[in-house]
């Protein structure tokens, strides 16, 4: 709605034409078939002062609307119509502001307007949507509108227009219902599609996700002999690459590369992304070497695809050799590249050539940044540096660099390799009185710090804070607790921390039984810990070499031999060896198995 102040008024003067009593006035085309008119018209505006008075005139302005005629269908007689009603009250004779000329609703197509600097329509009348701001087609609309495409006088050529745009339209507002059903009422008017209407179907269908159409058009063109363009190659590709469709990409460049088609930047880019996420290193590397062999153009996003593949192929020497190669083919280095090369020396643990790099960034003129410092500090967490990793924490406070979660799950991380449970502590009260919302994975890295260095009234703690934070901890969670208990030699709190997890839900698992039957010899408590075991067998929980070690030691605590050849039987019939570690439990026994 537009504002209009009680404190102007315009009219609308044509000669032999005088307004309806609705303020609008009734145009006619000119009768001919395909004539374009033009109408001019004089708007007079006048205006007085908010205080009242009299009138004052003031000047006038021409008005140009181009009229497109056409024949529509039948009761239509031919004629177009439009309604132009014009407001009552504006705000200033230079500020008059109006929406698109509309025409009848029997016709689908809007009248063009010559002028922009003035338009005028009608309040009753809504303003013509455009296409980036039009609403998803429904089924009515549709309907409507498809009628009025089949209706007489309407050329193939104009219903594939029409047909492309509203297939453009819906998928832009990833209506996949909206773009099937002009799909299928297209394929009922029995007109060939060209390549422009295949180019928006594979587009829209590729926006709404459903990439195996978007892939079955493709064949369709190429089974109908329809050309096809490198836009339609991408297009697919784009649409498979949103459903991780990596195989399907690389059939589609095979396709490409049978047609002797050169692939774009983007298409490349997809190409190499699809190698990594399908673990074929060799075959990514020889397509970028290709790449370079050929003049296709590279930019700092190929360089980050083929540098971030190092990270799982831990080729760290490759990532800084392709690092300094972009800097000799003057390649912008970013921030996201400096991130992939941090990475890429994490997986490595070269935490030295990560803090390097790091510091290296201020002479491209780049600010350091909260994803590339969390790279560095997990790069000194893999590497055992937690003195260096709280270093450059400490660079981000002083610099303003906000840090998250993923920030603290490194350092606390880093704190527990080195077993400083009270850095971790601080930390995480520093994390808290920050604001910041941990995760599970960040408490059961506090909890696992604790349980390295004994303290379990700390890893208690954090077990009891995680409900208040609305976080529910997992078997894992509860078994590094236990292993705090262990540690420490707290073998009830261990069997209450078990029975914990049962009543939440959480079935123990192989790890949280050896824990717990380890704690046990500790303390003395050996038959709790062959009851443990037997309990173990029946929930159909394999153990390993380590749990057969401990309740063999329970046995030889208790003077148990019947039970201890028993569980020697169940070794041998399983087939497991018996090595050194076991044989020294009970050398005695255990030699009759060995």
């Amino acid at each position: 709605q537009i504002y209009r102040p009680p404190s102007a008024r315009f009219r609308l003067e044509k000669e032999n034409e005088t307004p309806n009593k609705n303020g609008a006035t009734l145009l006619t085309p000119a009768k001919t078939s395909g004539m374009r008119t033009l109408s001019k018209y004089s708007v007079k505006t006048e205006s007085r002062s908010r205080s009242g008075g009299n009138w004052r005139s003031s000047r006038k302005k021409d008005v140009t609307f181009e009229r497109d005629w056409r024949r529509g269908k039948s009761g239509a007689g031919g004629n177009r119509y439009v309604k132009t009603s014009l407001f009552d009250e504006m705000q200033t004779p230079a500020q008059i502001k109006v929406a698109r000329v509309r025409d009848s609703p029997a016709l689908p197509n809007p009248v063009r307007q010559v002028s922009r600097n003035l338009r005028f329509a009608s309040p009753e009348i809504k303003r013509e949507p455009k296409l980036n701001d039009c609403s998803p087609k429904n089924d009515s609309e549709i309907k409507t509108e498809m009628s009025a495409v089949s209706g007489k006088g309407h050329s193939p050529q104009r219903s594939l227009k029409r047909y492309t745009s509203m297939i453009s339209l819906n998928g832009q507002h990833r209506d996949l219902s909206g773009v099937q059903k002009v799909w299928n009422d297209f394929l009922s008017e029995q007109v060939e599609p060209d390549l422009y209407l295949y180019n928006a179907a594979i587009g829209a269908f590729g926006k709404c996700g459903d990439w195996k159409m978007a892939v079955s058009l493709l064949k369709d063109m190429k089974a109908k002999s329809v050309k096809r363009t490198i836009f339609s190659f991408t297009s697919t590709m784009i649409a498979c690459e949103k459903q991780k469709q990596w195989d399907e990409i690389l059939k589609i460049w095979a396709e490409m590369k049978d047609g002797c088609l050169a692939t774009g930047s983007y298409a490349n880019r997809m190409i190499l992304n699809a190698f990594v996420n399908m673990e074929k290193w060799e075959e990514m590397y020889e397509y970028f070497k290709l790449m370079k062999r050929k003049g296709s153009p590279i930019n700092e996003t190929h360089y980050t695809t083929v540098i971030s593949a190092c990270r799982k192929t831990k080729d760290w020497k490759l990532a800084l050799e392709l690092f300094e190669e972009m800097k000799g083919e003057d390649i912008k280095r970013d921030a996201t590249v400096y991130t992939a090369v941090i990475s890429a020396m994490e997986g490595a643990g070269r935490w030295k050539e990560a803090v390097d790099l790091l510091n290296s960034m201020a002479k491209d003129d780049l600010p350091l940044n909260t994803i590339t410092c969390n790279a560095a500090v997990a790069a000194c967490n893999k590497g055992g540096e937690w003195k260096e990793a709280l270093k450059i924490f400490e660079r981000m406070e002083k610099e303003n660099i906000l840090s998250n979660k993923k920030t603290y799950t490194a350092l606390i991380s880093a704190c527990a390799g080195a077993k400083e449970w009270r850095e971790a502590k601080r930390l995480i009260h520093k994390m808290d009185a920050d604001g910041i919302q941990g995760d599970l994975i960040l408490y059961t890295e506090a909890v696992n710090c604790f349980a390295q260095c004994g303290e379990w009234v700390n890893a208690t703690w954090i077990l009891d804070l995680m409900p208040r934070k609305n976080i529910t901890p997992n078997i894992i969670t509860f078994g590094a607790a236990i292993h705090a208990c262990e540690n420490s030699g707290e073998w009830q709190r261990a069997v209450h921390l078990f029975h914990r997890a049962e009543c939440e839900g959480l079935k123990n698992n192989l790890v949280t039984f050896s824990s717990v039957m380890k704690t046990l010899n500790k303390a003395q408590q050996c038959k709790t810990t062959l009851e443990m075991y037997w309990r173990m067998i029946s929930e159909g929980i394999e153990p390993d070499k380590n749990a057969y070690r401990i309740v063999l030691t329970a046995c030889e605590i208790l003077k148990d031999s019947r039970a201890a050849m028993k569980i020697l039987r169940e070794m041998k019939r399983k087939k497991m060896i018996i090595d050194e570690s076991i044989y020294n439990v009970w050398p005695s026994i255990v030699g009759k198995f060995r």
